[in-house]
């Protein structure tokens, strides 16, 4: 188990816009989210009392602004003067987009004539910027980003006479579920038909749940980027639909984040020939580094490998081999 207390997340899941066309799977998304920053085994590990989970509700126009900025507020006098290490930002439900960069998003009494009724994406992460209170930010939006004609979202009722003199120095990741403007979507799950999910959420949380884990546990954020942008694209397209993420990374390339703890849920079956059995065989990841010694067996071997091409390399006679995304067996 891992916690990190120095983690902040604030989690935010619309499904009911009285003033317009409700969503099916913002709220579920928003909840698996907020349950895999939760999670101690494999996931995020924040304490439950560092992070807000605000959800929708039938028959009423909640939340609204001043809930998501109260909720900021809550998490900023929990931290007090400190400078903490990472701050979660994740939205699902309806988005416009007023601009090029950033994203609307559209709270629940957005309607044709509240157009805005959203909260601007940007002015939001500059906001958290400001403070100086996170060596990292990462931000997660799971909305459409459209543009419509006057049309923008509000900048947050929190700020600062100036920055702190700590800000400046965060790095981020901003994750858009789609190009600006273009839709996203959410389809049912084709196991259960009640479970209805967006297809980025639904990647973002495969990747993070095992998928695009490297050997040694937990997810590296550009192989996060990697994952969402491929996988969100293919759910689209099964579908006869058209989605890409957008996926923006400041994070130096020798100390990138990385997300939870799972371990690949990808396993390889490995083959040893005669003259290898006995030897030390080593495991080289995506990045040139020796991940793990493994002892080649008469017996086939089942190694779980994180996502991207790994080698197999025999020090003895120099002799090497390939396991590429898509194999499931491979002979040395």
């Amino acid at each position: 188990m891992a916690t990190y207390p120095e983690d902040y997340g604030l989690v935010v899941g619309i499904n009911h816009y009285p003033g317009f066309k409700d969503l099916n799977g913002a709220i579920d998304d928003a909840k698996k989210f907020d349950e895999w920053l939760i999670d101690k085994n494999k996931g995020g590990g924040l304490l439950e009392e560092n992070r807000r989970l605000i959800l929708s509700s039938a028959g009423s126009s909640k939340p609204i602004q001043e809930d998501i900025d109260v909720a900021l507020v809550n998490l900023f006098e929990r931290i007090g003067g400190n400078q903490v290490r990472r701050f979660y930002l994740y939205f699902s439900g309806h988005g416009l987009a007023s601009g090029r960069m950033g994203a609307d998003l559209c709270l629940a009494v957005w309607s044709n004539i509240r157009r805005n009724a959203a909260l601007d994406s940007e002015a939001y992460y500059e906001m958290l910027a400001g403070t100086g209170k996170f060596l990292e930010i990462v931000c997660f939006f799971d909305c459409c980003r459209v543009r419509l004609s006057n049309s923008k979202g509000t900048p947050s009722s929190l700020g600062r006479p100036k920055p702190d003199d700590l800000s400046g120095h965060e790095r981020r990741m901003i994750a858009y579920s789609t190009e600006y403007q273009n839709a996203a979507y959410e389809a049912q799950n084709g196991i259960d038909s009640s479970d209805v999910r967006g297809y980025f959420t639904q990647a973002l949380l495969e990747a993070l749940n095992g998928n695009a884990a490297q050997t040694q546990g937990g997810v590296p954020a550009k192989r996060l980027k990697q994952y969402v942008e491929n996988r969100t694209k293919i759910l689209a397209e099964n579908d006869g639909k058209t989605q890409l993420p957008e996926v923006d990374i400041s994070f130096v390339s020798n100390n990138e984040p990385i997300f939870g703890n799972a371990t690949p849920t990808r396993e390889i079956i490995i083959t040893f020939s005669a003259t290898k059995i006995g030897r030390n065989i080593e495991v080289i990841g995506p990045e040139d580094n020796a991940v793990k010694t493994i002892v080649a067996t008469s017996q086939p071997m089942n190694l779980p490998l994180g996502a991207g091409i790994h080698l197999l390399y025999d020090s003895i006679d120099g002799s090497n081999t390939s396991i590429r995304e898509g194999d499931e067996y491979v002979s040395f």
